[in-house]
């Protein structure tokens, strides 16, 4: 009876361990539930950020390379223009190099026929020399029967071919009178006129 007893107070207590047991593997199992679904949750939660910021790259992906596309083509656009605008403006200053260079030789060649008229006044014992070397000309009004060897005072260099007037009135008697000498020089040349005021 006592071993009965004895047998059934152990099956008791083993009972009770038994459920203490269960009860704890339940509240595990309880707990073990809960963070899985919170890992599921959590994973969910990163898929779903994971794909939101995938799609954002995407788009901005997209929004960069269609800017760089509409900056590439801005820009080609531009070097056209600018190509077309560098073509125009050389073959501008081509023509204005060409009708400079018309120009000078016309006005070259209006000079050469200006120069081409010497006059010669007697009355009031100046030359006028156009074209030639300075010495030639110089030679060519020394020599002259009329007018007695000069002496140079001093010279300048004036526009090409200025067109002087003759001073009215003429100089009369032996009085001692200046020489003076107004040359333009181009290439060497005596270019405009000689005005010589004799002694």
């Amino acid at each position: 009876m006592k071993l009965l007893q004895k047998k059934q107070s152990q099956l008791v207590q083993e009972k009770d361990h038994l459920r203490g047991e269960h009860s704890k593997a339940i509240l595990a199992r309880s707990k073990l539930e809960s963070l899985c679904r919170e890992l599921q949750r959590h994973n969910r939660s990163l898929k779903e950020e994971g794909v939101q910021r995938a799609r954002e790259e995407e788009e901005k992906r997209k929004e960069v390379t269609s800017h760089f596309q509409v900056t590439l083509n801005d820009i080609q656009l531009q070097m056209e223009q600018h190509n077309e605008r560098n073509s125009k403006l050389r073959q501008e200053n081509m023509e204005l190099a060409e009708r400079l260079k018309k120009l000078i030789e016309q006005y070259e060649l209006r000079e050469e026929v200006r120069c081409a008229d010497c006059r010669h006044s007697q009355g009031s014992g100046r030359f006028w020399v156009c074209g030639g070397r300075w010495d030639s000309a110089l030679q060519a009004s020394f020599h002259s029967p009329a007018l007695p060897p000069p002496s140079l005072r001093g010279s300048s260099i004036v526009h090409p071919c200025v067109d002087k007037e003759f001073r009215s009135g003429k100089e009369s008697g032996p009085q001692p009178q200046e020489y003076r000498s107004t040359v333009s020089v181009l290439n060497g040349r005596a270019k405009c006129l000689v005005e010589l005021e004799l002694f």
